[in-house]
């Protein structure tokens, strides 16, 4: 379970483990990448809906992991819930 606790960082309240809120600290495809592995797209998928290869898939998917400081895509999804809340758009 994950809880925004100040600016920018969010705290794995199982484990302590901080990973970054920001939705900035990621590129734009590493965005778009991070909502199709929040709606649990496989990468041949994910691959597909980009128009990109699954190493290309791959690459952006080892750049988030380490931008965000996790090792998971479940991590990666729940950081994307977290960090997206409230956006426009968004259902209320």
């Amino acid at each position: 379970m994950y809880t925004s606790v100040n600016a920018g960082v969010i705290i794995d309240t199982d484990n302590g483990a901080a990973m970054v809120e920001r939705v900035d600290i990621l590129t734009e495809r590493e965005r778009q990448i991070a909502a199709l592995v929040a709606a649990g797209k496989p990468n041949k998928a994910i691959a597909a809906d980009l128009g990109i290869s699954r190493h290309t898939v791959n690459a952006h998917l080892v750049a988030i992991f380490r931008a965000l400081g996790v090792a998971k895509r479940q991590q990666v999804a729940e950081w994307y819930a977290v960090a997206t809340m409230g956006e426009v758009g968004d259902a209320q």
